[in-house]
């Protein structure tokens, strides 16, 4: 099975926190992040791949999880440009 978690966008509402890092790499922790959280999650439900949609700061997310990580493998599907998913002014 795969599994796929969105990382891709700024995290505003966290800032300052997110102005340097991904928000899926903030730190729940000392050395144990949101990003870890969710893939150890997916790993004990039996997901041995995990696809990282990424598009903000998507070089710290690889720097830290590379192509294999505590046992999952992991892939990337980068978007050109990271988007806010803010809501549309209609509500949708």
């Amino acid at each position: 099975m795969i599994g796929m978690i969105l990382c891709g966008v700024q995290g505003k509402r966290l800032r300052p926190l997110t102005d340097e890092i991904p928000k899926p790499l903030i730190e729940i922790k000392e050395d144990y992040t949101i990003l870890n959280q969710q893939i150890i999650s997916f790993k004990n439900a039996g997901i041995e791949k995990v696809v990282l949609l990424t598009g903000y700061l998507t070089k710290k997310i690889e720097e830290r999880y590379h192509e294999k990580w505590n046992g999952v493998r992991i892939e990337y599907s980068v978007e050109d440009a990271a988007r806010s998913l803010e809501r549309h002014p209609n509500g949708a």
